[in-house]
């Protein structure tokens, strides 16, 4: 948990806000890119319908969270479908992430790194590429 003070008062939160938000920002970019973890893993497919429905969580290895003193650090891991701009992409998502926790926490993190694991065509090339606001 989480715990914000504002001028309202004090907002408590679970990591699972920050995992949601993420999710859906990575979503935003419509197949362009996908989470992926540190080694560059893909999510297991058809797993898509169920986690819309609700069913399945957001996979938690894909993403790191870290809270200290007051400030929120966020890493993401993605691979990229060929033929999409890599930095285009990374803006979005990172835009994505910081109007969705503006509008949510009222607050945007401290710092928020994307780490492009890999690009994808027929295989994946490994890449680690990181791009940080």
């Amino acid at each position: 948990m989480f715990d914000i003070t504002t001028e309202t008062g004090e907002i408590r939160f679970s990591q699972n806000v920050i995992y949601t938000i993420v999710d859906r920002a990575v979503d935003s970019c419509e197949g362009k890119a996908e989470l992926n973890n540190y080694k560059g893993k893909a999510k297991k497919q058809g797993k898509d319908k169920a986690k819309e429905k609700g069913k399945i969580p957001v996979d938690k290895s894909n993403i790191e969270v870290d809270y200290k003193d007051g400030k929120l650090r966020i890493t993401v891991y993605i691979t990229v479908k060929f033929g999409n701009s890599i930095k285009e992409i990374t803006d979005s998502i990172m835009d994505k992430i910081y109007e969705d926790m503006q509008q949510i926490l009222g607050r945007t993190p401290f710092t928020t790194k994307i780490i492009v694991t890999g690009i994808v065509s027929k295989d994946t090339a490994r890449r680690h590429l990181e791009f940080i606001r």
